[in-house]
């Protein structure tokens, strides 16, 4: 059996990318028809054969090593709006016990970046928005600031209780 990590790559302007490796030779995927089901998972083969894998030149990416490279990545690519759908699947699946080492670090870490902030928004502290930018809808962020409370310099956001002491930021 060939071991395959699942990657994502989040591109401002473009979404989310995902894309698939052959651990053995850090070989990228070209066609996801070559995968089968002892490759991945079930839930993470579904997902990779649902679309097709299209080719994007000049894509950075960090090797194992830590050395950034620009290669031809074959990707997945998924609106922001698609990508909720995405990340619900795999946050299903690490949920369900999935195997970790199928997918990437990054993957995890987004997977549990989308899953703390459907957290976030379900205490009512943040609340989601859609702005309409260059003739299409963009979500972002009501950020919510205490009364009399001075914002980070940095601009690095924090997690403020909502209510009646908060006010609109953003």
């Amino acid at each position: 059996m060939t071991e395959h990590r699942v990657h994502l790559l989040w591109l401002a302007g473009r979404g989310l990318h995902l894309w698939v490796e052959r651990v053995e030779g850090h070989a990228v995927v070209v066609d996801s028809a070559t995968l089968g089901p002892d490759d991945l998972a079930a839930p993470l083969l579904d997902l990779v054969k649902s679309r097709a894998l299209r080719r994007r030149d000049g894509m950075r990416v960090a090797t194992p090593k830590g050395q950034v490279r620009e290669i031809s990545l074959y990707t997945q690519a998924w609106t922001p709006e698609q990508a909720l759908t995405v990340l619900g699947t795999l946050s299903a699946y690490l949920r369900g016990g999935g195997d970790i080492p199928q997918l990437s670090a990054e993957t995890v870490w987004l997977v549990r970046l989308y899953e703390l902030l459907l957290e976030i928004v379900d205490t009512g502290r943040v609340m989601m928005k859609l702005r309409f930018r260059r003739r299409s809808v963009v979500p972002g962020v009501v950020r919510l600031l205490l009364r009399g409370a001075q914002p980070d310099p940095q601009g690095v956001p924090g997690i403020l209780p909502g209510g009646a002491d908060a006010q609109r930021r953003g």
